[in-house]
């Protein structure tokens, strides 16, 4: 299932419009990704220079899963997702 938090259109919005979630989490059994792996300079480069951006993506084990797992559920629980 695809979940959207606070969609854009007036009628869907479960906050204000600049209440936004740009989290960037997987959890695949006892392992948990979380991270940006979504800017490059060739983005970045036309409005702020060369180099000023980098990426930071983890790939997480151990019991800190667990607490990204938790981190996942509240924003589901706050996009009113029926999944918990």
């Amino acid at each position: 299932d695809v979940i959207y938090f606070n969609p854009v259109l007036p009628s869907a919005c479960v906050g204000p419009i600049s209440f936004r979630d740009h989290r960037k989490i997987m959890i695949c059994d006892e392992v948990g990704f979380c991270g940006g792996m979504n800017i490059t300079e060739d983005v970045g480069e036309e409005k702020f220079g060369i180099s000023n951006f980098y990426d930071v993506h983890a790939r997480l084990e151990g019991p800190c899963v667990a607490d990204l797992a938790d981190v996942f559920r509240d924003s589901l629980h706050e996009s009113g997702s029926p999944v918990s």
